[in-house]
């Protein structure tokens, strides 16, 4: 009979295994120079980044799905922690927010590498055909099927 061997360690020690620094001043300042990328404990999504010659911050948080990374850049732990409590919550949409048809729109253009040709024709067609749509939520206009 073949030895059976486990994959990932039963202790469940590889869930909190990483580089992760404590979220004082002391121990970013005891951080040796390239030592390449920090999760800040208690701080969400707020990670130091150790280079060669410079120690910056940066934030991310996942928002429908996708990755979004704001750099804060070179300061203290304190003022790190402060904008990072400040933009996290601005990173994510309310949950009570409803989208508009108009604000959806708006922003699949900005998202998408349309040809400029296209653009305008969703515009015409939009503002046109969907104009009584257009301030209407998006759950609204799910719902009116």
């Amino acid at each position: 009979m073949p030895e059976v061997v486990a994959i990932r360690p039963s202790d469940k020690s590889y869930q909190t295994e990483g580089k992760a620094v404590a979220a004082n001043q002391k121990a970013i300042d005891a951080l040796p120079f390239d030592s390449g990328t920090w999760r800040v404990e208690g701080v969400p999504g707020l990670y130091l980044r150790s280079r060669a010659k410079t120690k910056s911050f940066f934030l991310q948080r996942r928002v429908r799905g996708q990755l979004v990374k704001g750099t804060l850049g070179s300061m203290s732990m304190k003022r790190a922690r402060a904008a990072a409590m400040k933009t996290w919550s601005g990173m994510k949409p309310k949950a009570g927010d409803a989208v508009t048809f108009a604000a959806a729109l708006a922003h699949y253009l900005e998202d998408k590498q349309l040809a400029e040709k296209t653009r305008f024709n969703y515009k015409y067609n939009a503002d046109r055909y969907l104009k009584d749509w257009m301030g209407r939520s998006l759950e609204a206009i799910g719902d009116d099927r």
